[in-house]
């Protein structure tokens, strides 16, 4: 790995956290019930985002996409296992056991975080 891949691992890391799972928090509801729905409905939280992000105090999608773009490397650092890790990390254990116990929840979030990093990177 060279120096600036390990400069945006840091950045994937420390910042893509604190916006990925606030996102997932957000849409998941009052006892995951949202989550539930959205998973069996295939909802799109990228569509959920670009419509609802400032209003729920999350950074505007146009500020994330600016900044994602100005580290295109990192697109292959984000994965659905470090999304659900981020999830664990931040103490959402009810939306991890919700992604791994509805039918076809994990699948969901596969192709939620494809869709955020073809939409974002480019």
């Amino acid at each position: 790995m060279s120096f600036l891949d390990a400069i945006i691992e840091g950045f994937v890391n420390a910042v893509l956290p604190g916006v990925v799972c606030p996102i997932i928090r957000k849409c998941a509801g009052p006892h995951c019930e949202d989550l539930k729905l959205a998973i069996m409905m295939n909802d799109s939280l990228l569509d959920a985002y670009k419509k609802g992000a400032e209003s729920a105090g999350l950074w505007s999608y146009d500020r994330v996409k600016s900044t994602a773009r100005s580290y295109p490397n990192a697109k292959e650092m984000v994965s659905t296992e470090k999304v659900v890790h981020w999830l664990k990390d931040q103490g959402d254990h009810d939306i991890v056991t919700v992604l791994m116990n509805t039918p076809g929840g994990m699948r969901w979030l596969s192709r939620q975080v494809e869709d955020f990093k073809n939409d974002l990177f480019g």
